[in-house]
């Protein structure tokens, strides 16, 4: 009994394979059959919403390229000043904003096909400098984050480097989008090796924060985002049994935003460098 208990406790999205035999008494075989047949059930509903969210994704991703490169072509085809530089713009940025919800659905489904359950072991603070790098010098203008690593030079976890570098990105960038533009992004190594991301913003409400890991729910109405950052975040972290905490407002302040999140397992070495 004790078996099939934990066989059943250790089932989850990530792990929907059927309970090999065990062993048990006739008076369980019936239970076990069943529990199977629901995996079974829950595989084949949770691959088709997975397969369907790809698909789309994938389908939608070449037309809105293939969109934005004749937007463009069109606005340099048009005389300096003309009245339409304005629908142009428009048209430009509209595409560019459903070519990242597209790209963050195709995050979310492969978050949500349990990319993360891997056990690698890598440094995650090289992911953070590599990921940071790329931020401010290849994807938003007048980027300004800053890195606090106390003096911290390695973090070793176990789990996807991948997924992990698509569950820190997430987190930058929902940093970046909401923040006060005057003020930076600060990422912090707390010497325990938890990892603290925040941003200057107003405060959310208690009600907001409690829902900002479902998908399609935004902490603002003022700054157009997916709203799939964060349920992307969570789902991997989830995944690698990682915890992830998010406040608002910041320890004493009434304002900004901050999300923590601590590896299990983790390992730390300390260096030279650092701030």
């Amino acid at each position: 009994m004790d078996r099939l208990h934990d066989e059943m406790r250790a089932r989850g999205s990530g792990n929907l394979r059927p309970i090999l035999s065990l062993n048990l008494p006739d008076e369980l075989l019936p239970i076990q059959r069943s529990v199977n047949t629901l995996m079974e059930r829950l595989e084949t509903a949770l691959s088709t919403e997975r397969a369907f969210a790809a698909s789309a994704a994938h389908e939608l991703r070449n037309p809105l390229g293939a969109l934005m490169a004749q937007v463009q072509m069109l606005g340099r085809m048009l005389p300096a000043g003309s009245e339409l530089d304005e629908r142009v713009e428009l048209i430009a940025s509209r595409t560019r904003r459903l070519a990242r919800t597209v790209e963050k659905l195709l995050q979310l489904s492969r978050a949500s096909s349990g990319i993360a359950f891997r056990r690698d072991r890598f440094d995650l603070l090289a992911v953070i400098h590599v990921l940071v790098d790329d931020l401010t010098c290849n994807v938003y203008d007048d980027v300004h984050i800053i890195l606090k690593t106390n003096r911290i030079s390695k973090i070793f976890v176990y789990g996807d480097m991948d997924a992990t570098g698509i569950l820190i990105r997430n987190l930058l960038e929902n940093a970046l989008l909401h923040r006060n533009i005057a003020r930076p992004v600060v990422v912090t190594i707390l010497p325990d090796g938890c990892i603290d991301i925040t941003n200057d913003c107003a405060a959310l409400s208690p009600e907001t924060l409690a829902r900002l890991t479902n998908p399609f729910v935004r902490g603002s109405h003022t700054v157009y985002g997916s709203g799939l950052g964060l349920a992307i975040a969570s789902n991997i972290a989830q995944q690698m049994d990682a915890t992830l905490s998010l406040c608002s407002p910041l320890a004493g302040t009434t304002r900004g935003f901050g999300v923590s999140i601590r590896f299990p397992d983790l390992e730390t070495q300390t260096g030279e460098q650092g701030d």
